[in-house]
């Protein structure tokens, strides 16, 4: 990290982001007995990675939102070609995989915004899903039309509405 260590008389200790103290918090809640699991978010004392990142960012109060640390999470998974967290907890994560992928997250988070992210040291047990491809369908041609057209209605009606409440406001 920049300025790190010592600068004549003065000590510089770099300093954890909140978004870094919500997933050292989940990592954490993870590595204790039984700690981690998958298919639930919480199962008594475990926690998927998604449901430990909840817990911690709401200190173990059950709400959705993690603050920010799961977009980290996502982060590194999509380097992977994984395409969301529950895919990657429930089907193809063991343990320490789920370690390592909150420990990149955590520097990722530490990390200036488009910063090059090293997964060099995580060791995948598994290898990401293949992408689901959607099957042709004889109707998307008219379809994909037809939704484009209501879309274009429904934006200038909105757009109608918008400017007719700015000008009754001034």
């Amino acid at each position: 990290m920049p300025f790190e260590g010592d600068i004549g008389d003065y000590t510089v200790t770099p300093v954890e982001t909140p978004v870094q103290s919500v997933i050292r918090r989940a990592r954490e809640l993870i590595s204790e007995s039984p700690g981690w699991s998958s298919h639930n978010y919480r199962e008594g004392d475990a926690f998927c990675i998604l449901g430990a990142l909840r817990a911690a960012h709401h200190d173990n109060a059950w709400r959705p939102g993690t603050g920010g640390a799961q977009d980290y999470v996502m982060r590194v998974l999509r380097r992977r070609g994984y395409t969301g967290i529950t895919t990657f907890n429930d089907h193809h994560a063991s343990h320490a995989e789920a370690f390592a992928v909150l420990d990149a997250a955590y520097e990722a988070a530490g990390k200036p915004k488009g910063a090059k992210l090293d997964l060099s040291g995580i060791s995948w047990a598994h290898e990401p899903p293949p992408p689901a491809v959607a099957p042709p369908s004889p109707q998307a041609g008219p379809l994909a039309q037809r939704l484009r057209t209501l879309g274009g209605a429904i934006d200038r009606a909105v757009r109608a509405v918008l400017s007719h409440v700015v000008r009754r406001a001034l």
